[in-house]
């Protein structure tokens, strides 16, 4: 208690309340040995590292005694799922996101899902949100991702409306929605961004000139 009060570096209550509830679990008489370490010297990369299997599997992701070493991957024009740390950050920049310290009130969404295609390493498809909206809009599609379509050689079904504030969820309207996607992502890194970017800016326009 005294140590999570007075002496770390470590600002944050709940990451405290969280450690302080695990020890008194323990079984008495046991010791605590607490080591922080400061770091300094980081890069914020446009490609997101995946981890390695290894370390999916344990509960620590890096122990300072391991033997690891990062494979940095060369900048690249291809898509990701992943939203790479720096991608995020000018998120964050460009839409003029100021957030306080420990506060992670703001979700970065990809716009077109993640689960249908929808690319986390180019800002065209990603958008701040609430976590609680997010969580509503989920997997859904936005409806003018179905205008592009035509373009593709694609029928959409004449109940598709084209609206803002549309969404849409059945299995059947994910299905058109997949091979709208699949296209889009087939075409040169310019036109993808370009047709993600006619999708996010319809249906919030006020990001339009980032």
């Amino acid at each position: 208690m005294n140590y999570s009060l007075n002496e770390t570096n470590v600002k944050s209550d709940l990451y405290w309340l969280t450690k302080i509830k695990h020890f008194s679990k323990q079984k008495e008489p046991f010791k605590v040995h607490i080591l922080e370490y400061r770091v300094t010297d980081t890069e914020l990369l446009d490609n997101a590292i995946p981890l390695e299997k290894k370390f999916l599997e344990q509960t620590v992701w890096y122990r300072i005694d391991d033997d690891y070493e990062f494979t940095v991957p060369e900048k690249n024009n291809f898509l990701t799922k992943h939203i790479p740390t720096k991608v995020r950050q000018e998120v964050y920049h460009r839409f003029k996101i100021n957030l306080k310290k420990g506060d992670f009130a703001v979700d970065i969404d990809h716009f077109v899902p993640l689960k249908h295609g929808g690319p986390g390493n180019i800002i065209e498809n990603l958008i701040p949100i609430g976590p609680s909206i997010n969580r509503r809009k989920s997997d859904s599609i936005p409806s003018k991702l179905y205008d592009l379509g035509l373009k593709h050689g694609i029928k959409v079904p004449s109940h598709i409306k084209i609206e803002h504030d549309r969404f849409y969820s059945s299995k059947k309207e994910k299905g058109i929605a997949q091979k709208i996607i699949n296209k889009i992502n087939d075409q040169s890194l310019v036109e993808i961004r370009t047709d993600y970017k006619i999708i996010r800016d319809f249906h919030f326009p006020s990001l339009s000139d980032s």
